[in-house]
């Protein structure tokens, strides 16, 4: 039983978890990086949010200018403080947060413990909290994350990105992905609205029915995807460009395929705050997007202190195998 317990948390540790945590005064904290797995020297991107989901606004005071702090810990032990050695100007500083108000805080670390050193390979726990002065009102979350080479050979020559080629074993152990005959994947090639189909409903396991008809002029009956095209319009998956056309050549962009994943795994759209300064109400995959991100399915890109999240980029193959293997390991 003891050697069952340790095994369990050490695979816990090995995950990328998402730990989303409620407080006495309702606010909710997350913390996540970027990504779940690094080589050494590598940036990691952090983004801390906390939300107010309740009927009455939030309202913290800080003793400065601090309003939080980080800790990077190694078996217990503090690696790196964002705080140490800085300084903060000596003045009360408040946080406010409104009713269904969302504040994402953006930080960094380049994998240098508090004397400039690179840490070594291993598995780090990120603790993100603020900095209150009443410890009975502490507000904090934490996140696991992994600096080191792959455990994996590279299953595809091309692919050398650490997280990808981690999905990509999994994937294609369960022959649900496969690469191009010279033995490459082309991670940086784009994806059509017809590939990106396909695979979700052959990862998720969503076998279609057979169909006869195609409810759209540009999808001939011999089309080689009209199958899953004609299943994943019906499940409410996807959507065609117009009443008439479904455009499976053209390209999808980072918002359609979030928006059909999320669709897919029917996560729930009860958010309504977007932490990105690119998705705005308007966007027809606003909540979806909400939801990918709530479930780390995505997290987005921090420029100049903000999050976006470019929905209208077209989404590589690479992106979509992250976005399939975080949604799946869930």
């Amino acid at each position: 039983m003891k050697k069952f317990l340790v095994g369990l948390v050490l695979l816990l540790l090995l995950l990328e978890i998402y730990r989303p945590v409620a407080f006495a005064d309702g606010v909710v904290a997350s913390v996540k990086t970027d990504r779940s797995v690094y080589a050494s020297g590598e940036t990691v991107s952090i983004a801390f949010t906390l939300t107010n989901p309740g009927n009455a606004p939030v309202k913290y005071t800080f003793n400065n200018a601090k309003i939080y702090d980080f800790k990077i810990l190694s078996g217990g032990r503090t690696v790196y403080q964002w705080s140490y050695k800085r300084s903060f100007a000596d003045v009360i500083t408040y946080l406010d947060i409104i009713t269904g108000a969302t504040k994402t805080f953006l930080e960094k670390w380049d994998t240098k413990d508090n004397t400039g050193k690179l840490v070594s390979d291993g598995t780090y726990e990120l603790m993100f909290f603020l900095a209150l002065p009443n410890a009975e009102t502490e507000v904090s979350t934490s996140t696991t994350f992994v600096i080191g080479k792959a455990s994996e050979p590279p299953v595809f020559k091309d692919v050398s990105d650490l997280i990808i080629n981690k999905y990509l074993k999994t994937l294609v152990d369960k022959k649900l992905v496969k690469g191009y005959p010279d033995q490459t994947f082309r991670p940086a090639n784009n994806l059509t609205r017809a590939e990106a189909l396909v695979l979700i409903m052959r990862v998720l396991d969503i076998n279609p029915s057979t169909y006869s008809n195609s409810s759209f002029e540009d999808v001939a009956k011999n089309f080689w995807a009209l199958n899953d095209i004609e299943e994943g319009v019906n499940k409410g998956i996807i959507k065609g460009v117009s009443a008439t056309k479904f455009a499976p050549n053209a390209y999808i962009t980072s918002g359609e395929f979030t928006v059909m994943l999320v669709r897919a795994v029917k996560l729930d759209l009860s958010a309504t705050q977007s932490p990105f300064e690119d998705v705005k109400e308007t966007y027809f995959g606003y909540k979806e997007i909400i939801a990918a991100y709530n479930a780390s399915i995505v997290t987005g890109t921090s420029v100049g202190g903000k999050l976006y999240f470019y929905p209208n980029k077209p989404i590589t193959r690479g992106e979509a195998i992250i976005e399939l293997g975080k949604a799946t390991e869930k």
